[in-house]
């Protein structure tokens, strides 16, 4: 078996090198066969009386070897030997113990053409009865119809069975028996639209009985189909006596179709996904005279790939949403698959899903984590192809968001770090739309600094902004924080001036500041040698220094204070110095 196997596969590699033309695999041996080349004719098997099966065959011209090849009753067949030519015969010893049919084909090769087709097979038996071979039908009309059979040496009469189905308890035994292989049955009735049945057995002169043939049939028997990809294939048994076939094809949504052809075998292509397909057969016999159709067979269209549009996520769910495929309403669902981190493997979580959307809550998500997903769609059993999408949970929402400092024109806010975050995101609320909108995206740091829309105008001076913020993981995006209020300083006051009055006090004054709640006067101490509040809360735009020293100069700046809570106010810049010298 091993030597049959390594001849095969040189052969196959000598072909395929040649790049020599065949006419496809035969089913029984699995051999190609060359177009170039004719099959060995007249192949006859003699036995000898100790058992051996001798053959010969007519030479192919310029054949370089022939192939044969043997079958044992209903086993496959295998190469048995490579005759170099010009030798035209070969003896077979090999012999079973119990009687048997062997079945014999042969091939030719010729060199840089390749391998023909086996031929027909021949049969040699040590059974005293053998099976008829060859069984052929022809369908004339409805009232008439004509089966023949190779002659089986050493038959006195044939037996010849009739029934309207293929199962052996209906068969009837037609008479009188035959004595040659062939018989006209004018006995039958609407045998273009009724389906025959006929099967043959041997009676030799001795009275044994052969047993009988396989049952041949005006239609082709054993419809079968199968998924391929795209195609449906769709095969059966071929029709003894048949010119062609016709091809009839339903689906589930009224579409009908028909086509003629050649061979028992059909791939359509013309498919729509998520749908039942049947197919009937019928033979075309000569003269174009249709046989009856086959019984249904069935085969379902897989679905379309689902396309996720979008992803939605939270800090602890995944939402997938996709496009409602074609055929939704006749059958369809989806299913979600999610891979398994730790062994890359892909597990179902859901399915029966009728919606174009799955939110996956699974106690098991963690914040600001990667995770991947396929989305199937499933009409009968049958799963489309698909693809495989990446999302992430969102972080947790950032807490603690609060005013590091501000000025007159800007704010600067901090937040604590949160767990997986790679970028934040900082929203300002906008009293126009009523929003709060985005202003600052990709902050790696946990500190912003609003200079508001450029930083040549910034924020406006005394006036109070809110402010959330967002935590960003792989685009995923936490709820926003909650609000934190803060509020621009007033602009420093100028124009400070100082009056110094009898009795030791100076009176410092200045022009009101947009937006001022209050003010504070600081003045210098050298003690410290810097400026130290004296007065705060000054609601006026003057303010009196008293128990001063005559004849010392004092020096004093001034600040606004914008305040709107005890936790959100904001104090201006100090003011240019203003130098007084005190009075006696």
């Amino acid at each position: 078996m091993k030597k049959t196997k390594i001849v095969t596969a040189l052969l196959l590699v000598f072909m395929a090198a040649c790049k020599m033309p065949v006419t496809g695999i035969d089913e029984e041996t699995g051999r190609p066969g060359s177009v170039n080349v004719a099959p060995p004719s007249n192949l006859i098997v003699t036995l000898d009386a100790a058992g051996e099966k001798i053959l010969s065959w007519d030479a192919v011209p310029d054949a370089i070897s022939y192939s044969l090849y043997r079958r044992v009753n209903d086993g496959p067949y295998s190469l048995i030997a490579v005759i170099p030519a010009p030798s035209l015969s070969y003896t077979d010893t090999y012999t079973l113990p119990d009687p048997a049919d062997y079945y014999y084909k042969i091939s030719a090769a010729k060199d840089y053409a390749g391998e023909s087709s086996p031929s027909a097979p021949v049969l040699a038996t040590t059974k005293s009865v053998s099976v008829p071979w060859g069984l052929k039908i022809e369908l004339k009309s409805d009232e008439r119809i004509t089966v023949s059979w190779d002659q089986v040496p050493g038959a006195a009469r044939y037996k010849v069975w009739r029934a309207l189905s293929g199962a052996d308890e209906d068969m009837q035994l037609m008479s009188p028996d035959p004595v040659f292989p062939v018989i006209e049955d004018t006995s039958v009735s609407g045998a273009l639209s009724t389906p025959y049945y006929y099967k043959v057995a041997v009676v030799n002169f001795m009275g044994d009985e052969s047993d009988p043939s396989a049952y041949i049939s005006t239609i082709a028997q054993e419809v079968k189909t199968e998924k391929k990809d795209d195609p449906i294939n769709v095969f059966w048994n071929p029709v003894s006596g048949a010119v062609s076939y016709k091809i009839y094809r339903t689906d589930t949504r009224g579409g009908v179709a028909e086509k003629s052809w050649a061979s028992n075998f059909y791939s359509d292509t013309e498919l729509d996904p998520a749908r039942t397909y049947s197919y009937k057969i019928s033979a075309i016999y000569p003269d174009n005279v249709e046989g009856p159709k086959t019984a249904d067979v069935s085969c379902d269209t897989p679905p379309a790939v689902p396309e996720v549009t979008k992803i939605e996520s939270a800090f602890d769910s995944i939402t997938l949403f996709w496009d409602p495929i074609d055929g939704v309403t006749q059958g369809v669902f989806y299913k979600v698959y999610r891979e398994d981190g730790s062994t890359g493997t892909y597990g179902e979580i859901a399915s029966n899903i009728t919606a174009d959307s799955y939110k996956d809550t699974d106690s098991a998500l963690t914040p600001a984590t990667r995770y991947h997903y396929k989305v199937h769609s499933v009409y009968n059993a049958l799963e489309s192809a698909t693809f495989a999408y990446a999302a992430s949970t969102a972080p947790q929402a950032p807490v603690g968001l609060a005013k590091q400092s501000s000025s007159s024109n800007s704010i600067t806010l901090f937040w604590p770090v949160v767990p997986g975050a790679s970028s934040y995101k900082v929203y300002r609320f906008d009293t126009v739309e009523n929003t709060y909108k985005e202003i600052a995206r990709d902050i790696i740091a946990t500190s912003y600094r609003d200079m508001g829309l450029t930083p040549a105008t910034g924020l406006d001076p005394a006036t109070t902004y809110s402010y959330k913020v967002s935590a960003v993981y792989n685009s995923a995006e936490s709820v926003q924080s909650s609000a934190c209020s803060v509020s621009t300083a007033p602009e420093a006051p100028t124009g400070v001036t100082g009056q110094a009055n009898a009795s030791g006090s100076i009176t410092i004054s200045w022009p009101a500041v947009s937006g001022a709640s209050s003010y504070k006067v600081y003045r210098f101490d050298a003690a410290s040698s810097a400026y130290t509040a004296i007065e705060t809360g000054i609601t006026l735009t003057l303010h009196t220094d008293t128990g001063l020293t005559p004849w010392t100069t004092y020096y004093y700046k001034v600040s606004a204070v914008y305040y709107v809570t005890p936790d959100d106010n904001a104090e201006s810049l100090q003011s240019e110095i203003c130098t007084v010298q005190a009075r006696p």
